[in-house]
């Protein structure tokens, strides 16, 4: 089974991720809007099974799956 890894950088307008696979192959890359609509359509097709995670203030990381969208 192959796992896909997302690294997003969240900002109030927009999200900017990148989607990798275990070996480090980017699949894809792009931004979103940072509202409801549009990250429920983003997510609603991104590749499964797949982990997120994301930077806060102070290099704080923090992480997701796909059960957090159920």
């Amino acid at each position: 089974m192959r796992i896909y890894y997302i690294g997003m950088d969240i900002h109030k307008k927009k999200i900017s991720y990148c989607i990798k696979t275990a070996s480090g192959v980017i699949k894809e890359e792009g931004s979103v809007s940072s509202n409801r609509v549009g990250l429920g359509q983003w997510v609603s097709n991104l590749p499964h099974p797949w982990v997120g995670g994301w930077r806060q203030r102070f290099l704080q990381v923090e992480f997701m799956s796909p059960m957090h969208w159920n």
